[in-house]
């Protein structure tokens, strides 16, 4: 929440379709920031597709997204439906689903700080060492650099890096919600992990990249990246 004016938003957010009128953001904005308790349980719903948002938030938690609307960059798209009035969150990539890692070195490039063979970070930037600024960082003008010196994130609901979001803190604080989220995640370790359902997908892409990019990925990478993948799903059952 930046205020009224439009101006203030340009470098925070992008509207990717529609007429440039970021009037709705800005008003819900205000809303989540701004409205008591109580004021935001009884209207959240009247701005937000919350059973969607529920399932949303389950989804990311189950397949480990890294980088979702409560990561380091609050990365996440809102589709404004200009006839109801409403937004629904809209999944970001899933690049660091599932134990990936920012910079594109897979499930290797983690806490380790192992990287993949030719590849060059920016110079000041070591991943092993927890998004720490490289030396000398000065953040743009009205960014607070969180206690600790954490990598700055986006800012569209609040969160300056780490894990935070207050639009996941104030919605998973109402009981209600959070249960939603609850069974949204029990329904979907169902559907897609119990069922087997995962598995079948990951074997089948797998097979897609070793029948037919064999030149552009090694046959041994994707098996142990699958192998990786299949390994995370089975923790969540």
């Amino acid at each position: 929440w930046r205020g009224t004016d439009p101006d203030a938003y340009d470098e925070i957010f992008d509207q990717e379709t529609g007429e440039e009128d970021l009037t709705p953001l800005i008003e819900l904005l205000d809303f989540v920031n701004n409205s008591t308790d109580a004021e935001f349980e009884e209207g959240l719903a009247e701005r937000l597709d919350v059973e969607a948002f529920a399932r949303y938030l389950a989804f990311q938690d189950l397949i480990g997204n890294f980088d979702d609307i409560d990561g380091p960059g609050n990365n996440s798209y809102l589709r404004y439906d200009a006839e109801s009035g409403g937004f629904t969150v809209v999944a970001w990539d899933h690049n660091l689903a599932f134990g990936g890692s920012p910079g594109g070195g897979g499930r290797s490039f983690g806490g380790d700080g192992e990287r993949p063979e030719g590849f060059e970070p920016p110079e000041g930037f070591d991943p092993s060492d927890g998004f720490e600024p490289p030396e000398g960082f000065e953040p743009p003008e009205g960014m607070e650099m969180p206690d600790g010196g954490a990598r700055p994130g986006g800012m569209g609901f609040g969160g300056m890096g780490g894990r935070s979001n207050v639009l996941v803190e104030r919605f998973t604080a109402v009981e209600k919600w959070d249960d939603l989220v609850t069974q949204a995640k029990t329904d979907l370790v169902a559907s897609l992990y119990s069922s087997g359902v995962a598995e079948e997908v990951v074997d089948r892409w797998a097979g897609v990249l070793t029948d037919h990019a064999s030149d552009l990925v090694d046959p041994a990478t994707v098996a142990d990246e699958a192998q990786a993948i299949r390994d995370f799903v089975a923790e969540q059952e």
